[in-house]
């Protein structure tokens, strides 16, 4: 099956190269110019076998708080917006494993592979077009309405203040009675207090 799986990995290569996208193994990845990046995932099932492969593909949206990004090799769990595309497409609907294995139809695995990219999986990286833009729907809430997974980690929190975003980001971890949110609450208000007096 390793075979299978190389031939719809260059599938989806010869589908995506055109569009901007480097293949890294099982990622795909692409730098908007303004220092954004995507990335499309095929995760393996870790409990794999050589007669049979299940995977599932997850989307990313990278960003970090100087352009360009350091990190250029990036993975779907540096991510600040991550998804299961096939949780939020009106065809599946849930998280889907898709298998090559004994009697699997690899040709129409291919055809399906390519249409879910096409149909689901580059629209919802569409929606998070710039770093700006992203940074917005982060912040308003929308981005995590669009996804399968919570968005506003403490990881996020942080460098979303770090970026100059400090009040927004203090009126959404505040209601959170998490300790570690709530120490970061702490730093936003001493530095924002910090600015404020010597702007005086």
């Amino acid at each position: 099956m390793e075979e299978a799986w190389r031939e719809l990995l260059a599938e989806v290569q010869q589908l995506l190269k055109p569009l901007g996208w480097r293949k890294e193994g099982g990622n795909f990845r692409q730098f908007l110019p303004d220092g954004l990046g995507w990335i499309i995932q095929f995760q393996r099932d870790r409990y794999n076998t050589a007669e049979d492969i299940s995977f599932t593909v997850n989307a990313g949206v990278y960003f970090e708080k100087n352009v360009p990004a350091a990190n250029r090799r990036f993975r779907e769990y540096d991510c600040q917006v991550r998804a299961r595309p096939a949780c939020l497409s009106p065809r599946y609907g849930r998280d889907t494993w898709w298998h090559l294995g004994e009697g699997a139809d690899l040709a129409a695995l291919r055809e399906e592979m390519k249409a879910f990219l096409l149909r689901d999986v580059l629209p919802f990286l569409d929606r998070f077009p710039t770093r700006e833009r992203t940074v917005e729907l982060i912040l308003n809430g929308q981005a995590e309405a669009w996804t399968d997974m919570n968005i506003l980690h403490l990881q996020t929190a942080r460098l979303l203040a770090d970026m100059g975003h400090g009040g927004q980001v203090l009126m959404l971890i505040e209601p959170i009675r998490n300790e570690r949110f709530q120490a970061l609450a702490v730093e936003i208000r001493e530095k924002e207090k910090l600015e404020s007096d010597s702007d005086d």
